[in-house]
């Protein structure tokens, strides 16, 4: 029952007085149980500037996820954009690429027309000339005659 007598009183009563040979080298209860309290309060304040560190990034984080995100919906809406451009532009060359084709086409009947043509001419031009020269022919006989 010593436990119970405060610390000064034990010494006192021979019976529950017990010298410890290394007394100096242990802390009495009250400064144990106070390095432990920093000890603890130190910690604490570590693990709550760790946290409130922790929640800044996050809201970093999710401050730059929303920068992201707009961002690649303004891409997503550019790209829909441009894709609906090209096709525009396609659906143009096709056009252009029909038109061009029935352009050939019909170059291509023109010259043959041509080339007809030129060889009709070639042929009256010798008719022609094989006339003029039957009428010269027959100029040539009467004036003879």
């Amino acid at each position: 029952m010593c436990y119970l007598i405060p610390p000064k009183a034990i010494r006192k009563i021979s019976g529950c007085y017990r010298p410890v040979a290394n007394s100096s080298r242990q802390a009495p209860p009250q400064r144990k149980r106070f390095i432990t309290g920093l000890v603890a309060i130190g910690i604490g304040s570590a693990a709550l500037a760790l946290s409130t560190h922790n929640s800044i990034q996050i809201l970093r984080l999710h401050h730059e996820i929303r920068a992201v995100s707009n961002s690649l919906s303004t891409l997503t809406d550019t790209t829909n954009t441009h894709t609906t451009r090209l096709f525009h532009l396609n659906q143009g060359q096709l056009k252009l690429a029909h038109s061009l084709n029935n352009t050939q086409s019909a170059l291509n009947r023109t010259i043959a027309l041509a080339n007809e043509h030129s060889l009709v001419l070639g042929e009256h031009n010798a008719a022609i000339e094989q006339l003029a020269s039957f009428a010269q022919l027959i100029n040539h006989k009467l004036s003879t005659s």
